[in-house]
């Protein structure tokens, strides 16, 4: 099973609109989004580290919602790691506790937050989630996809683990209940 929905969408239809970002003014296809993905995946992988970026491994992010971060998403899926958005309305002694709890190998970030990101989370390498071979990892349905941090009873972030089967039914659900459909603009 993959899960790289962008790749099999940029194969089977890529001049196909894949996002709008109502931010940024930006529309990209499948095609241009895969291209995205791979340069920030080329990116990732590229960042000089002591011992490789492998499988399984976290990768915190800190930036406001835009096309760049679901870019960074399926950036993190292609190369098998698990992708960790932290919530940057969160303080730094919170966003702290998040990260010693997840431990990151590497934090993504956009402009607006590349200050607090580095103050934040100091002993880890940080990056743009801005564009830049495809490195590409098989991941399997029970695969951790994704670890989303949400406040418990006890008031303390507690990580939700996310896998692939679960951002697949999920993906499937919401398409059909809230009847999206493709559209041009």
């Amino acid at each position: 099973m993959s899960n790289d929905w962008i790749s099999q969408w940029a194969a089977a239809d890529p001049s196909r609109p894949a996002i709008l970002d109502v931010t940024r003014r930006i529309a990209w296809t499948y095609a241009e989004l895969d291209r995205e993905i791979d340069g920030l995946a080329a990116a990732i992988a590229d960042i000089p580290l002591e011992q490789p970026l492998t499988v399984g491994d976290r990768v915190a992010v800190v930036a406001d919602n835009s096309a760049d971060v679901l870019a960074g998403f399926f950036a993190c899926a292609r190369l098998g790691l698990v992708f960790v958005p932290l919530n940057w309305r969160l303080s730094d002694l919170e966003l702290r506790a998040i990260a010693a709890d997840c431990q990151p190998r590497i934090v993504l970030h956009d402009d607006t937050h590349a200050n607090r990101a580095v103050r934040t989370l100091p002993q880890t390498p940080a990056t743009s989630v801005g564009s830049r071979s495809r490195r590409s990892y098989a991941t399997g349905r029970s695969d951790l996809a994704q670890l989303l941090y949400t406040s418990g009873t006890t008031g303390r972030p507690k990580g939700a683990m996310l896998g692939w089967e679960q951002l697949s039914f999920n993906a499937v659900q919401t398409q059909r209940v809230a009847e999206l459909e493709a559209r041009q603009h």
